[in-house]
C-alpha cells in the first residue's frame, strides 16, 4: 500500500488523501472510523479529505448514520489524475517558453539601447 500512496501524491494527491482513498480500495468501502483505523488519518480529518474526495469525484459518500465512502475505480481515479498532470506539465513547458522569449525580447531591446 505504500507503493499506492507514494505514487497517488506522485500524482497530485496529499499525502491524507492518498491515504485515505488508498485505504478505502483496500476495504472496498467503509465509515469514517474504519477508514481511520485503516489509513491512520486523524479520525477528524477522514470527514474533509472524503468529502475532498467525494467533491472530485473519487469517491461516493452514502448518506447515513454513518456516512460509508465508497472509492471510484482505481484506474479512473489514476486516469484523472494523470490527465490533469500532464495538462500541468504541458501549461509549465509554454510558460517556460513564454518567459525564455519575453527574456530574449528584453536582453534585446537592452542591447539596443546601448547601441544609441
Amino acid at each position: 500500500m505504500d507503493d499506492l500512496i507514494r505514487n497517488l501524491m506522485t500524482l497530485g494527491l496529499t499525502e491524507y488523501e492518498a491515504r485515505v482513498y488508498a485505504a478505502l480500495v483496500g476495504i472496498g468501502e467503509g465509515s469514517a472510523r474504519q477508514i481511520h483505523e485503516a489509513s491512520g488519518v486523524p479520525r477528524p480529518r477522514v470527514y474533509d479529505i472524503a468529502e475532498g474526495l467525494a467533491g472530485r469525484g473519487f469517491i461516493t459518500v452514502r448518506r447515513g448514520n454513518p456516512h460509508v465512502y465508497i472509492p471510484a475505480e482505481p484506474t479512473v481515479v489514476i486516469h484523472h489524475l494523470k490527465s490533469a498532470a500532464d495538462t500541468a506539465a504541458t501549461a509549465a513547458v509554454q510558460g517556460v517558453g513564454n518567459v525564455g522569449s519575453h527574456a530574449a525580447a528584453e536582453r534585446h531591446r537592452r542591447e539596443d539601447l546601448r547601441r544609441v
